[in-house]
């Protein structure tokens, strides 16, 4: 059994030798790119299998038996993750839709809707009746009331300044309607901002006088400029 492993141990890093001197020498004597990765994928495979053949050719024969089992069983595991990892990533999507409402899940585009760029988004209604949506604001991370009553994006001053702006210096010059009454706000343009794998640039937006708005509103300055958007029962779907 030792004799045979270590005949097969010789071959296999004969070949693999053999291929890297190729490469390194005499690269047009190979094949290909996707042959070459395939000729590297099979000797790697070879190789592994020749260290197994040698490590269990030390072992009694039961224990290189079981252990042949376990190691099978890991690989088809691996392989069974990586098959289903599709209905793995929805599951996840659900559970995570579940216990964080406004995480903005990746949605599923129709084959009439596939144009360059496009992009879809789904945020699951809160048990307010609410759409809150967490979004990505000049790559800081805002949490949005989702208003299609406001004709723009606002943002609180806490909100402005993790986003990169600095409230202290911006001017206060355009009336507003807030749920508390008139105030004012100064406009100003998000460089981006994203919601999941929505993203758009160049966003208008206004700033609140500091505690006359309780939250940010992704307003539709943002939501106006996507091919579409959809609400259901249970969640809102927005498309670019």
């Amino acid at each position: 059994m030792r004799g045979l492993a270590g005949i097969v141990a010789i071959v296999v890093l004969a070949m693999l030798g053999a291929v890297l001197a190729a490469r390194v020498f005499a690269p047009d004597m190979l094949p290909g790119s996707y042959e070459q990765a395939r000729l590297a994928y099979l000797v790697g495979w070879m190789a592994m299998l020749c260290a197994a053949i040698f490590m269990f050719g030390q072992m009694p024969l039961g224990h290189a038996v079981r252990s042949l089992l376990v190691w099978a069983g890991i690989g088809l595991f691996l392989v069974a993750i990586y098959a289903l990892r599709d209905d793995f990533a929805d599951l996840y999507a659900e559970v995570r839709g579940e216990l964080m409402p406004g995480a903005p899940t990746a949605v599923a585009i129709p084959e009439d809707d596939l144009n360059p760029g496009a992009s879809a988004a789904s945020v699951r209604r809160a048990a307010d009746g609410h759409f809150w949506a967490e979004a990505q604001v000049n790559g800081a991370r805002v949490r949005f009331l989702v208003d299609t009553g406001a004709s723009t994006v606002a943002l609180t001053h806490s909100d402005a300044r993790r986003a990169g702006l600095d409230p202290d210096t911006l001017r206060y010059t355009t009336p507003v309607m807030t749920a508390g009454g008139q105030s004012y706000g100064a406009p100003v343009r998000l460089e981006r901002v994203s919601v999941g794998g929505v993203r758009l640039d160049d966003v208008d937006a206004i700033v609140i006088q500091s505690g006359d708005l309780p939250i940010s509103l992704l307003g539709m300055s943002f939501l106006g400029r996507l091919s579409r958007y959809e609400a259901t029962q249970e969640s809102l779907i927005l498309r670019r």
